[in-house]
């Protein structure tokens, strides 16, 4: 027999200040597409990077901000802001500042920068790979595409910063979905199994 408990994210609350006053203290002003994690070529910010030119022009202030640190070398081009590693005490902030945040990566666990958006109120656009279709629902608290299909990406980023409506959806259903997560859920269903009763 086999049951899943879902890990639960650090216990934080959404950031109580203004998305001007985020920016203002990010150093980043305009429509933020935030991404986060490693600096690795699975992470695919490349893609990222790659898709800014197109979005430009359909929107000049569009600022795709990438936080993160590792050994892979990103080319900083306009709109691109490189912020280097963050102290996680400081990612609300970013996320405060943000209007979509994206995670193309090959392979995830559970991801818990998708968790932390999700709490601090970002729509979330993430790859269909690993543990993302366990938070993501497409279409329902944000949008699922393939990993690397420039295309999608363009299409979701778009897609989402058009619709103010979309965007709101997603949050709301984002945090009914993060019940799931909680600690008290961890804890209920983890006495369950001990006491041998179904999950």
């Amino acid at each position: 027999k086999i049951a899943v408990i879902y890990n639960a994210p650090e216990e934080v609350s959404p950031i109580n200040i203004s998305r001007e006053e985020a920016q203002s203290r990010i150093g980043v002003s305009g429509d933020i597409i935030l991404s986060a994690g490693r600096l690795a070529p699975w992470k695919g910010f490349d893609d990222l990077i790659a898709v800014m030119p197109d979005l430009l022009l359909q929107n000049p202030n569009f600022r795709l901000v990438i936080v993160g640190a590792g050994g892979e070398k990103l080319e900083a081009r306009e709109g691109v802001k490189l912020m280097g590693g963050v102290p996680h005490s400081k990612m609300p902030l970013y996320f405060k500042a943000a209007d979509i945040f994206i995670l193309n990566s090959g392979y995830e666990g559970l991801s818990h920068v998708i968790l932390e958006a999700m709490i601090q109120g970002v729509p979330v656009i993430a790859s269909h790979e690993g543990g993302n279709p366990e938070l993501i629902e497409d279409g329902v608290n944000g949008f699922l595409v393939e990993y690397k299909n420039q295309s999608q990406i363009k299409e979701a980023i778009l897609k989402l910063w058009e619709d103010k409506a979309l965007q709101e959806k997603f949050r709301q259903n984002s945090w009914t979905k993060l019940k799931d997560f909680s600690w008290d859920n961890l804890a209920e269903k983890t006495l369950k199994i001990l006491r041998g009763d179904e999950v």
